[in-house]
This record gives structure tokens, sequence and C-alpha cells, in this order.
């Protein structure tokens, strides 16, 4: 338990309190630990000039216990009639009192005094009696028999709305892989009457709270006190802004804002260009932030205390980590099982950035955002890892697991910290949902930068939330910071902009009361857009100066062609803009095709998924069966939360799970690549939390029906346990077996040629130089081949047959590693469909033999052949007489 600033302390053993010597500042220069650490709130350090922690009675000695009840005599009192009576702190009868609503400004359910606004701005923190478990609104021991019955009857009724639930999505999703729609009416009826009978059990189990918010709607209304507290607010942060340290600081970030754009210009960081680029950051961050943030110690005095490991939900997550690590990591060599272009793509440029290459955006292969190129650098200078596919996979992984802890933050925060025991139950629902799903697991293997954007949307989610509700400076420039940073990543995230600007304008409508919270939330929003600015500088340069290889991914063909090309009556071609009426006859011819993709999108998650074989197991839905029936009862159950607890939070969620859809929706030109489980990206941490929800009202069941701590501990960890073997054993048959096969299929069997290509350049007979790969329409990369063998700047293949002569001859008047040896054999791999190599070759080396390998579980097959050592005589009368006149 701690006590902050004057606040009645929190009895939350589920809290997570972060652990500063309390003789210090808490926060450095511009981050509040508090705020931004994701298992802040569970780490016992003491954080703040205020700060004392209050323990249980039962765990102090003596003198600790007479110290205590010197410096909190009430609450040690209260303590000790606990022990002795053996009840809950203040039961209460029935069913809790409703939460605070929070579509109001925050004045109006807590009043504005001096130790709140010397809380974080006028941060809410919620009082004991808010907070224990016996009066927490959501987790709050129902006490009398009736009121348990109740509660029991309606999780009854859960089970049966999910057992329904089940069974309409299974039959959804039987028939998206059979194509047997005449089911379909079935399948919805089934999720219809399940959607019902949850609700009906909603209405049972929360009749108290429904009862007590009808009768509170005509309640009084403090927005003057509200809109005094706000003027008062905005006046002082307004007045700090031309402080003399901020002024300065102002000065320099301008400064090194010009020379950053100077400095990393023609798409190429230097060193002196990212170091003002992080000196511009830090100095706007700080010019712009509170004076809290500002003028504290930039340097706090940490304190490690053990409470940590007393602490269940730290170690549920650390369980959930592990077992989301160990599925990410459970034959990672095996599925995916080889490469694609696209890998090949991201390798080569990691290669670039170990060789020198320090660019901001990498514009081949469509354009790629920078921030994996060199995090695969970084990650291949760990002993034992070479630049290569597995590595590639390893890295993706990584990121993979370190999502799962921010989406239980996400999920918390969401929820709000007038509910923190549900909070955590939402977020460890949901971090577990998450880490033995196959549409997240796909996405961590598939070694490309897309697993970063739902890590991105979970922190950005955090931020944003807490900007909307308190609307306080620091947490839009979070928000701002996580965007800007996000923009690096992948172009899905440049969606994400739309999600603060709809939540908002929901904040807005919701909260605002009079001009002057207008005025503060336009002055907050700005400095998000600043700060994210800031740091989208040098990609900015670099869309600047090229557009179209900046633009060229994300560019909508929902107005038509952005460029037209005509044929002139002389036969010149030329290109022209789109004047506005044929764009609107574009538009309007899109629209159909739009609104078809709008709704395969949604339907993603129940019904069809992608059906890309490098994304996803082809017609399987983004969810799992369980997980699937889940989300239809999550999403109804949401709509319920919208309205009842009125938190603008709430209503964010729907908005974000609608906007980052459209990235795939919005593929208008080819349709059949939507939905996609990768455009899709930013989506999976709402879209896992609407489905994580019931399944926490499901455990909430447990809290309020008994207060007998082992029964709740034993029944939850059950319940969500039997969830996630449910869940991933479906999901592992999925991946494992469904997606692998297909995968296999249809790729090309890289690796087992790398082994061969390999063998052969370490052999006594064999040479780097002396292996070639001959192309064939619509058959092998030589880079792949290359990498697979050991050797990324692989430079030995040949376009066609007809180049053979010619080049391996410069192979062999080339010095390097590279160079032909004559000395030794010769391999050239082919395609089996290639006849006319194979007869060339045979021409040429009527000595060679000729090698036909099968891949079974690809069907996949190639050839190769082998020629003894020529000997540079021989090798010469073969080929030179074939050159060029220009090149003999």
């Amino acid at each position: 338990m701690t006590e902050r600033d004057g606040h009645n302390p929190q009895p939350d053993e589920t809290e997570f309190s972060s652990g500063y010597d309390s003789s210090e500042p808490a926060e450095s220069s511009f981050t509040n630990p508090e705020a931004t650490d994701p298992v802040n709130d569970e780490i016992e350090f003491t954080v703040g000039r205020h700060v004392r922690q209050v323990r249980d009675f039962e765990d102090l000695t003596l003198a600790e216990a007479f110290g205590q009840l010197v410096a909190s005599p009430m609450q040690t009192w209260k303590m000790i009639h606990n022990v002795a009576t053996q009840t809950p702190t203040q039961p209460i009868p029935g069913y809790p009192a409703p939460s605070r609503p929070r579509l109001h400004p925050p004045a109006a359910a807590a009043p504005v005094s001096d130790d709140v606004d010397a809380n974080h701005h006028g941060e809410y923190s919620p009082t004991a009696a808010q907070t224990d478990l016996t009066t927490d609104p959501e987790m709050a021991y129902a006490t009398t028999h009736q009121a348990r019955a109740r509660e029991a009857f309606a999780l009854g009724l859960r089970f049966i709305a999910l057992y329904l639930a089940w069974v309409g999505n299974s039959i959804l999703t039987t028939v998206a892989r059979t194509g047997n729609d005449v089911n379909v009416p079935l399948g919805l009826t089934y999720a219809g009457i399940a959607i019902a009978v949850w609700l009906g059990a909603e209405v049972i189990s929360e009749w108290g709270q429904l009862k007590a918010w009808w009768q509170s709607r005509g309640g009084t209304d403090n927005s003057e006190a509200a809109e005094a507290g706000e003027k008062r607010k905005v006046h002082i942060e307004i007045s700090n802004i031309f402080d003399p340290v901020r002024m300065v600081l102002l000065g320099v970030g301008v400064a090194a804002l010009i020379v950053t754009i100077f400095a990393n210009r023609d798409n190429q960081f230097t060193l002196f260009g990212f170091i003002t680029w992080m000196l511009c950051i830090t100095t706007f961050a700080l010019a712009l932030a509170s004076d809290d943030a500002l003028f504290r110690s930039p340097v706090p005095r940490l304190r490690f205390s053990t409470g940590i490991f007393r602490r269940w939900t730290f170690w549920a997550l650390v369980v959930i980590v592990i077992i989301g690590a160990a599925i990410r990591l459970d034959r990672l060599d095996r599925t995916p099982a080889q490469m694609t272009s696209d890998h090949v793509e991201k390798i080569l440029d990691a290669q670039r950035v170990l060789d020198g290459s320090t660019q901001v955006f990498f514009p081949n292969n469509g354009g790629r955002e920078p921030f994996q190129m060199y995090a695969m650098a970084l990650l291949t200078q760990v002993p034992g890892l070479r630049m290569g596919f597995f590595t590639l996979k390893l890295l993706s992984v990584i990121e993979g697991i370190i999502t799962l802890p921010f989406l239980w933050w996400m999920g918390r925060e969401i929820i709000g910290k007038e509910n923190p025991r549900f909070g955590n139950i939402v977020g460890l629902s949901l971090a577990l949902l998450v880490a033995v799903s196959h549409w997240h697991l796909a996405l961590s293997r598939l070694a490309l930068r897309i697993v970063l954007t739902p890590l991105i949307a979970a922190v950005l989610v955090v931020f944003l939330g807490r900007a909307m509700r308190d609307n306080r400076r620091d947490d839009w420039l979070r928000a701002g910071l996580v965007l800007g940073a996000g923009l690096y990543m992948y172009q899905a995230v440049r969606m994400l902009p739309l999600v603060i600007i709809a939540g908002t304008v929901i904040a807005v409508i919701a909260l605002v009361r009079s001009r002057q919270a207008l005025f503060k939330y336009a002055l907050n929003f700005a400095s998000l857009v600043f700060i994210s600015f800031i740091v989208f500088v040098p990609m900015f340069v670099f869309s600047v100066q090229s557009p179209n290889l900046f633009w060229r991914r994300t560019a909508g063909r929902l107005l038509g062609d952005t460029v037209i090309q005509e044929t002139l009556e002389d036969g010149t071609i030329i290109s022209r803009d789109p004047t506005i009426g044929e764009q609107l006859e574009a538009f309007s011819n899109n629209l159909a095709i739009l609104g078809s993709n709008v709704k395969n999108v949604l339907f993603m998650f129940n019904w069809k998924g992608d059906v890309a074989w490098i994304n996803n197991a082809p017609n399987f839905p983004q969810m799992d069966t369980l997980v699937g029936a889940l989300f239809i009862l999550g999403a109804a159950a949401w709509v319920v939360r919208m309205f009842r607890k009125r938190d603008v939070v709430d209503w964010l969620v729907p908005a974000m799970l609608f906007l980052m859809l459209l990235p795939s929706a919005l593929a208008i030109a080819y349709p059949v690549e939507n939905p996609s489980a990768t455009r899709t990206s930013g989506a999976l941490p709402v879209a896992y939390l609407l489905a994580a929800y019931p399944l926490a009202i499901i455990v909430r069941a447990f809290f309020r029906m008994t207060d007998k701590r082992w029964v709740v501990v034993g029944m939850s960890t059950a319940i969500l346990s039997l969830a996630a073997l449910g869940s991933y054993a479906q999901n592992a048959d999925t991946y494992f077996d469904a997606y692998h096969r297909n995968y296999l299929l249809s790729s090309l069997p890289y690796e087992q040629a790398g082994e061969q290509l390999q063998a052969f350049n370490t052999s006594l007979d064999g040479h780097k130089g002396n292996s070639f790969m001959i192309a064939y329409p619509f058959w092998w990369d030589h880079r792949a081949l290359g990498i697979a063998g050991g050797m990324v700047d692989y430079p030995n293949g040949i376009v066609s047959l007809d180049d053979v002569p010619e080049f391996v001859v410069n192979s062999y008047r080339l010095q390097g590693e590279y160079s032909l040896d004559p000395d030794r054999d010769l391999l050239f791999f082919h395609a089996v469909e290639d006849t006319d190599t194979f007869e060339q070759l045979r021409e040429w080396f009527p000595e060679g033999e000729s090698e036909f390998i099968e891949i079974r579980s690809q069907l996949r097959s190639y050839a190769t052949y082998r020629v003894p050592a020529p000997g540079a005589e021989r090798f010469l009368t073969t080929f030179v007489p074939l050159l060029p006149e220009s090149d003999e």
C-alpha cells in the first residue's frame, strides 16, 4: 500500500509501485516514471517526496508496528481491526455503488483541491475506499446471499453465451474453409442468441450498479467548478511557456533543428546530424513539458524493493511472457522455412548498414522504414549470430515477446485507475490471449518489421488514453514521441495520426465545457503534433526530396491513379495529373469495392482472414474459434460499457479498431489482398482487448462471489489456463500444421540449396567463385541462394544462358574471393524445367555430372551440374571463342 501526495493509501496488492528514494524528486527531466513504466505500479519502489509504504499488519515486527502506529495511527487501527475480525475492511450490502462517470470533467466527480492539483497537475487519485477490494466498483465482494446467488446465476448464463458464440463462430469458420455459404445464417443466429444471453447476464450481474446509475443520472453538475479549475490550470501552463529556462531550451532546439535538417540531407544520417537530432528532440520536449517534469532532478536515485516478488500480477505476467517466448521460439528454424524476396532485401539492407551506409529511408523494394535494418545490424554483432534468415526471424521474435507486457499495460490503462484490479485482469487476459494467438505468432516469426506495429499501437494508446482523460501536457508529449518513433518502423503506423485525431475529437466533445478547456486541449494537441514532427524531421526531409519514393507504398487508389498516361495522335506517350472530374468518377466506381473490402476486413476475425500464404494459413480467420467467440461477446459487452461507464477511452477503442483496419480495406486496386493480416496489424491490440474483456468479466465473477482468497486465485487461474490451453491447441494446429504446410508448398527451397552450396564452397574441390546460378522465369533469386549458403554478397547469378560465357570469363579475370579458379570444380544451379541449360552445359563439359534434387516436403525440385576441374587452358578454349568481339 502506498500513500501518495496526501491522498488515502491504495490497498491494492496487484498494483505495482516503483521505488525511488523518498528523499529525492521522483521524475527525471521529462519522463514521469510512475506514468511511463509498464510495470511501475507493481514494483515496490517509493515514488516521489510525499510517498511512504504502509505494509500489511500481519507482516510487521513489533517495532515496525509501533513505528507505523506513530506514522499512521488511523490506518494502523483499521488494520488491527481487520485482523481481529477477519472481515473485509468496509463491507457493503448487495452490489457496489456505480463508478464515477468519465464523460464529465474530472472535477465534476472529484473536487479540485490544492492537493489534487499538486499531484501530477490535477490527476485524479482514487481514495482507499474506491480501490479496496470490498468497495472497488468492479471487484467488490457481494456480501449478501442474494447478491452472490445472482452473480452465480449470471456466471452460468455467461458460460452458456460463450458456448453459443463458440458454436456460431465454429460454423462461420467452417463455411469460410469449405465455401458452403448456406450455413452462414445459422452461424449468425447462434452469435446473435449468444449476445442476447450475455447481455441478460450483464443486467442480472450489474443490477445494483445499473439501478444506482439510473437514479444518479440527474445528479448535480459541477461544471462551474470544473471550468474554474481548468481556467486556473490553463493560465499557469501558458505563463510557464515564457520561463527563461524554457526560452533557452527553445533557442537551443531551434538551432539544433536547423543543423539537423542540413546535416541529414540526401537520405543519409550523419553522426553530427544524429547528435543534433537527439538534442533537438530533448530540448523541445523539455521546453514543452510541465513544470514538474522540467524542474525535478534529472537523475533520481533508485531503491529496489523485494516486494515485487510477492506480487501475483508480476509473476502472472512473467509466466505469460515465458509462455509467449516458448511458443515463438519453438521450431523457429523450421517455420517459416524459406526466405522470400522481402527477407532478402532486408538482410541486404542490414548488411549495407554494417558496411557503412546510414540511410534515413530505404527506397528499394517499394520503400521501407529504417528501424528494423539498424536493429538487425546490431543483433548480428552478438557472437554466434550471422547475417541470415534465422537471425532475421529471431529479431522479430524478440520484438514480439517484448510486445506482451506492453499489451498488459495497455489493457490495464484502458480500464482505468478507478478499477486497478479489474484492469490487471483485463491486461493479463489480453497478454495471455495474444501470447497463444496464431495471428501474432505469425507476425512475430515472419521476420519482417510488421511485428512492431502492435507494439507501437499499444504504447500509443496508453499515453493517448491518459491524455484524453486528464489532458496533461506530458502525456500528450509522450504520445507524440511514441508516434514519431513509430513512423520509423512500418508504414501502417501512418494511420495512427488519425487515431490520435479521433481520440482528441472524442475527448473534446465529451469533456470540454469551456473555452479555456478547449484551448488547453488544442494547445496540448498542438504540442503532440509538434514533438512528433521533430522526431520525424529526418524522414520528413527525405519525403520532401523524394516524395514519390516515400509515398509509393501508401498511395491510395480510392481516387484513381495519381498519374495518367495518354498516347497522342503522333504516338507520343505523355503523363499528366488526373482532373477533379476524373478523380470523382474513379471515386464513384471504387465505392463498391471499398464497401466490399470493409465488410471482408470486419469479418477477418471470425470468418475468413488473410489468404496470402506468407502471412496466414489461407482462409483461416485471424482468431481461433474460442477467441473469436470471446470477440463477439466482447464487442457487445464493450458497447454496454461505453454507455454505462461513459469513459472517453472506451469510445476510442472501436474507433481505433476501424481506423487500423483501413490500410487493408483501402486496397482498391487489388481487393484480393484484403483482408491482410499484416496491414491490419495495428488493430490487433484493440481486437484482442475486446476478446479479453468478457474473459476478465468471467474471472471477476469469482471475486464477487466469495471472499476466500484461495478459491478466487484457484478458479481464476483455472479459467485463464483453460482458455489459454484451448486457444493454443487450435492455434498450434493452425500455425505449425496448416500455415507451415501452405508456406512450404508456396516457397522456394533456398535452405536446402544453400546447404549444398556451402558444402561445395568449403570442400577441397570447390571454391566460392566457382558456383553459379542460371536464372529462369519465375524461379530463384540468386541473392537468397547466396544468403542461405552463408554469402550475403553472393554475385554469381547469371541472367540467361547466353550470358554464361561472358560471365564466367569475367569471374576468371576477377580479383578477390569470388574469382573463378579453373583448377577446381565448377557447380551450376539451374531449374529442372530449363532443359536448354542442361543440354548446353553437357555440350560444353561432357564429363560433367547432373544431379536432380527433389524436396518432397515442398513438392519442389532443382538441378545441379558439377564439372570436374577443367584447368585454365580447357576453360579458356571453351569460353573465350564465345565472347563478343569486344571482350576477346
